[in-house]
């Protein structure tokens, strides 16, 4: 079996601060890994790289928007400044717009949406390629970008066609990266993430808006649930435990690919 720790490397983490993000960061330093916890929270990324360095790992906070361009070549400074290098990648951060017609949907709603989960992937996997190519490989394994998207991205749905769209927009682009690195013969892996619904403050916004078009919190809760052959939403841990293993050796021969998390959900 394969050593699934990550002791000399560094990774990135975007929307570290809360939900599945500082889940991710808190596994991979873990497993070894010297995390870098990057969101819009500042206060919140921060308390997340000190209960990581409370527990004796490896953690740093740095406030940014991953839709700012200029952010992404500050967060490369630091990156190079601090560490000298950058073996792992995980976009993460999101936001969600769901419960809304399309014909009630403001451009400015849509482009805040693309924005964020769309340009903020691309900018992330450009600075990520840019660094790893200057970073020499860990016992000659590949380095890895992963990509969060999302269940929505990969079958469609009411309600929700701006996070559906980028999330099958990162899906996408996510292959093509992965194509792209393969062809120039980079030292990088790209893979997507897709989770189900996950328990969350992202994923309590789902009930919200349920609850809004159908009336009751339970009710909405229930009748999601019945989508789910296991009969539960998943954990934070279990979506972060699917990118350590997209970011390890184990997965090294990946790349493009599509990792599914939803308890079987768009199985049926």
């Amino acid at each position: 079996m394969l050593d699934q720790t990550l002791d000399r490397r560094v990774g990135v983490v975007t929307g570290g601060a809360r939900g599945i993000g500082a889940e991710i960061c808190r596994c991979l330093a873990s497993c070894g890994a010297k995390v870098i916890v990057c969101d819009i929270l500042r206060d919140e990324a921060e308390r997340v790289a000190r209960q990581i360095r409370a527990a004796g790992h490896v953690a740093d906070p740095f406030a940014m928007d991953v839709g700012d361009e200029d952010a992404w070549e500050q967060l490369a400074d630091f990156v190079e400044e601090r560490h000298g290098a950058l073996h792992i990648q995980v976009n993460n951060a999101g936001i969600l717009s769901a419960g809304r017609r399309i014909e009630d949907l403001e451009l400015a709603d849509w482009h805040h949406v693309m924005r964020v989960n769309v340009d903020g992937v691309f900018l992330g996997t450009r600075t990520a390629m840019r660094l790893m190519n200057r970073t020499p490989q860990v016992d000659g394994r590949l380095h890895a970008i992963v990509n969060m998207s999302s269940i929505g991205g990969l079958r469609a749905g009411p309600f929700g066609s701006a996070y559906r769209t980028s999330k099958a927009a990162v899906a996408h682009f996510t292959k093509c990266a992965a194509l792209e690195s393969a062809a120039l013969g980079y030292p990088i892996r790209v893979n997507s993430v897709h989770p189900g619904l996950t328990e969350t403050p992202m994923g309590d916004e789902v009930f919200a808006n349920r609850t809004v078009r159908d009336g009751d919190r339970t009710a909405a809760r229930e009748a999601l649930l019945e989508s789910y052959p296991l009969r539960r939403f998943a954990r934070p841990e279990e979506i972060a435990e699917a990118v350590h293993f997209l970011v390890g050796p184990g997965s090294d021969y990946m790349t493009g690919s599509e990792l599914v998390v939803d308890g079987g959900a768009i199985a049926r």
